[in-house]
């Protein structure tokens, strides 16, 4: 078993996002990969996260474990329940 910490994905500047996004992806394309996907939970939906999309792309959202940051920060209702509606994702709160 081989455990890599990737780096997060970078949008700015252009090189580090085509040097993030070349790295992840070469990772995702193994076949045997273990995805354990670090997302901040205040973001406005989890469709917006590149991460996940580049996951959804790669078909391994079933060898996925998404664990979300800053949860004690989201105070909605409605927020956490769109949150933990996500039924193809495993969820864990990370303080």
């Amino acid at each position: 078993m081989e455990l890599v910490d990737l780096p997060g994905i970078q949008t700015f500047p252009d090189d580090y996002a085509k040097a993030t996004t070349a790295l992840v992806t070469k990772y995702l394309n193994k076949p045997d990969t273990l995805v354990l996907c670090v997302v901040d939970a205040t973001i406005p939906s989890l469709d917006s996260s590149t991460a996940l999309a580049m996951i959804r792309a790669a078909d391994k959202l079933p060898n996925t474990i998404l664990a979300l940051t800053k949860s004690d920060l989201v105070r909605s209702a409605s927020k956490v329940h769109l949150l933990f509606a996500c039924g193809s994702y495993l969820l864990l709160r990370v303080l």
